[in-house]
């Protein structure tokens, strides 16, 4: 039989255990959305700036119908990106306004009560993992885009 101060032992290598854990999933979790809002800014950036400078230096003369469609559609594929992108860094916003709120909400309740703040977590929208999604599949696209229009360039 075991007496009541191994329990407490126990418990107490449990808790730390579970605090240590909880501690590493929340640093992992910080440097994943860091690193999503990155890949989204970035992308936001260079789809932006691709888009401008094909904007700019198109010209129309000389060219045949299958050229004009596929720089229209890689205009069109480009604006979808940017789209996509920026509401993907309003998903981050929002994610982190919201575990923010009911963090907040959370720790009132405790000391309240007098216990512990729970950890909060924060669903994720459908919609916004679709647009992240999106963006990256638009910003593949383009780039393909953009090698097929290079070729119909070269070879009219």
């Amino acid at each position: 039989m075991v007496c009541l101060p191994d329990k407490l032992k126990m418990n107490d290598m449990m808790d730390d255990y579970m605090k240590n854990y909880a501690k590493q999933l929340k640093e992992l979790n910080y440097d994943i959305q860091r690193l999503q809002i990155e890949l989204l800014r970035h992308l936001l950036l260079v789809a932006a700036s691709l888009l401008a400078i094909l904007v700019s230096l198109y010209s129309n003369s000389g060219e045949g119908n299958l050229q004009r469609w596929v720089f229209a559609v890689l205009s069109v594929v480009l604006a979808l990106c940017i789209l996509t992108a920026a509401v993907g860094l309003y998903a981050q916003l929002h994610y982190i306004k919201q575990a923010k709120e009911l963090y907040v909400s959370s720790s009132i309740k405790a000391a309240r009560e007098g216990v512990e703040a729970e950890p909060v977590f924060v669903p994720h929208r459908k919609v916004f993992s679709i647009c992240q999604t999106a963006s990256y599949v638009c910003f593949v696209l383009a780039v393909l885009l953009m090698a097929l229009y290079a070729v119909l360039l070269v070879f009219p």
